[in-house]
C-alpha cells in the first residue's frame, strides 16, 4: 500500500547508520525500522505510516534526537492485519 516512511539518516558510513538504527529501537520501539543500503549509502527510513499527519508527528518528535533533519517520503509501506498474534 501507498504511504509514508520517515528517512532519519542517509550516510556512507555503516556504523553511524547503526548507531542511528539502535537509537530509534531505543526511543521508539513501537516502530519498525528499514536499513537499505544503496551504493554507497545507508539509508535508514522508519515507519509505516498511512497517513501524513501520523508521520508529521513522529518527525517532530524525532527531530530533537536527530538535528540534521528527519523528512517524509513516499512510500511504499507494510499494513498489518486486524489482530496479529505471535506465540
Amino acid at each position: 500500500m501507498r504511504g509514508y516512511r520517515l528517512l532519519v539518516i542517509n550516510t556512507n558510513s555503516r556504523d553511524e547508520a547503526m548507531d542511528a538504527k539502535t537509537k530509534i529501537y531505543t526511543y521508539f520501539p513501537e516502530i519498525k525500522s528499514y536499513l537499505v543500503y544503496q551504493a554507497p549509502f545507508f539509508k535508514l527510513k522508519v515507519g509505516n505510516f498511512q497517513t501524513r499527519d501520523e508521520a508529521k508527528k513522529y518527525q517532530t518528535m524525532m527531530n530533537s534526537l536527530f538535528p540534521k533533519g528527519v523528512f517524509i517520503l513516499n512510500d511504499t509501506i507494510e499494513v498489518k492485519g486486524e489482530k496479529e498474534t505471535e506465540d
